[in-house]
């Protein structure tokens, strides 16, 4: 289901995690460009937390920071059957990369994780960094304009990459 561009922010936001609690076979669902931030990701992992069909969540382009990264964090705890998330183009920093990061360390379900042009900062590259010594089921990772190709953290990030690959079937890192 896309709902891109529909900029309804956190009451449309709502109104769509009320349509979820509904309709559990739904699998795919983009809401680029919604004007969702911290209030409506919130809402989205409450509402998120025990659906076992949603495979695809598109958050790119909207006003997602920290709180709203934690709490995405928090529903990758949770969620069994989410496997593509994107964050492209939000408002998190380090912070907000460290608290979605606590739920990569228990998460099984994730294979692609976009954090395209993130804010990400040396806290979020250690988290990063600590995730992928943990979590064996990512496989396509997006870190492209995230400023961070000049960071100390950057290659050991890779080195942690590489050395959780042969626990995955495939792999790609975009720096």
């Amino acid at each position: 289901l896309s709902l891109a561009s529909n900029r309804f922010g956190s009451r449309g936001t709502a109104a769509v995690c009320e349509g979820l609690d509904a309709n559990r076979g739904l699998t795919a669902l983009d809401l680029s460009s919604c004007d969702v931030d911290d209030d409506g990701a919130s809402a989205i992992s409450q509402c998120l937390a025990g659906n076992t069909a949603l495979r695809t969540l598109n958050l790119s382009r909207n006003a997602v920071g920290d709180a709203g990264a934690a709490a995405l964090g928090s529903l990758l705890v949770a969620n069994r059957s989410l496997a593509d998330l994107s964050l492209r183009d939000n408002r998190l920093t380090g912070p907000g990369v460290a608290g979605l990061c606590k739920g990569l360390h228990a998460n099984s379900s994730l294979r692609a994780l976009s954090l395209w042009n993130i804010a990400v900062g040396d806290q979020g590259m250690r988290a990063l960094e600590s995730a992928l010594e943990a979590n064996a089921s990512l496989v396509d990772l997006d870190l492209r304009y995230t400023a961070i190709e000049s960071s100390p953290f950057a290659a050991k990030l890779r080195t942690a990459w590489l050395q959780s690959s042969p626990k995955r079937s495939t792999h790609t890192l975009r720096l």
